[in-house]
């Protein structure tokens, strides 16, 4: 529901018997508190997204930085709150060959590949068909998609990362983009 700030005070009732005063003050009130609730969660879902990318930055980049620069790994603050670095790892595909070098690797079965046909209307049948035998019926337009699950590459950079085939690492990093670590803050709970 969206609504303007100039929203009228009364409401036209459609069908059926004219709502009383009292009752179109209640609806309104309704209408009203929905809309300011909307709002709210508007404001509040950008404030969140903020936050958590000034969070992700501070563990990801500030903190991991800063206890670099003095050779340390773990740290418990004044006030108890322990910090370490931990290997973490992430990666995102750039480039096509980066499924070439899986394959060739012997990490052809992180590959999940899709094939779409987009049909039109009423045409379920002819989707079967186009499955059983694609070419044949002529339909265009089909495609297909390859990529790799976002978890199970995040399992292949660890992998490939912490393993001592320190050219693959490189060749690796060529073809996807990653990040080895960040900090894991935990409160005291004492």
């Amino acid at each position: 529901m969206k609504a303007t700030k100039n929203m009228p005070a009364q409401l036209l009732a459609e069908s059926g018997s004219q709502p009383t005063m009292e009752e179109l003050g209640e609806i309104s009130k309704a209408v009203k508190e929905a809309w300011m609730l909307e709002e709210r969660i508007e404001k509040g879902t950008t404030l969140l997204t903020k936050l958590g990318e000034q969070l992700n930055v501070i563990k990801q980049k500030v903190i991991p930085d800063l206890m670099a620069k003095f050779n340390m790994s773990e740290l418990t603050t004044t006030d108890g709150v322990k910090v370490k670095i931990v290997p973490y790892y992430s990666g995102k595909i750039i480039s096509p060959s980066a499924y070439e070098w899986l394959q060739e690797n012997g990490h052809g079965g992180a590959v999940k590949t899709e094939v779409f046909l987009p049909l039109g209307k009423d045409r379920m049948e002819d989707g079967q068909k186009a499955v059983d035998v694609l070419t044949k019926y002529g339909f265009m337009g089909a495609c297909i998609n390859t990529e790799v699950h976002h978890a199970t590459l995040k399992a292949l950079v660890k992998e490939i990362m912490e393993s001592q085939d320190a050219p693959g690492r490189q060749i690796y990093c060529a073809f996807w983009s990653c990040s080895q670590n960040h900090s894991e803050v935990t409160a005291n709970t004492q």
